[in-house]
């Protein structure tokens, strides 16, 4: 995700900057368990969050033919994915019994 250096653009620009960001993070947790690759999961993420990235586009008076917002966020929302499950997989492993369980 792109970040924001303390004093560069507006109060606004700066808000809806925060809150793609935050729709694209959420969305990539809610997609994460799907079964395609991760890089679909996170184009899916971003493609629900079209909304939030035009009003950040539109607020941050950012040119459309110069934003480069998929190719700087998309690496780290498919990390973010990948992370996702990652840590879903190791908690969701097959349990044995501790000696003594089940009788024993």
């Amino acid at each position: 995700m792109s970040s924001v250096k303390a004093g560069s653009g507006s109060r606004d620009a700066i808000h809806t900057q925060i809150v793609w960001e935050n729709c694209t993070k959420l969305a990539g947790d809610r997609f994460s368990a799907q079964p395609e690759p991760a890089q679909a999961v996170a184009e899916a993420a971003m493609a629900a969050c079209e909304v939030e990235g035009a009003y950040y586009i539109l607020k941050g008076g950012i040119k459309y033919r110069e934003v480069g917002l998929r190719e700087t966020s998309l690496p780290g929302l498919m990390a973010r994915v990948m992370e996702n499950r990652a840590s879903s997989r190791r908690w969701t492993t097959t349990r044995r019994p501790l000696s003594g369980e089940n009788g024993r």
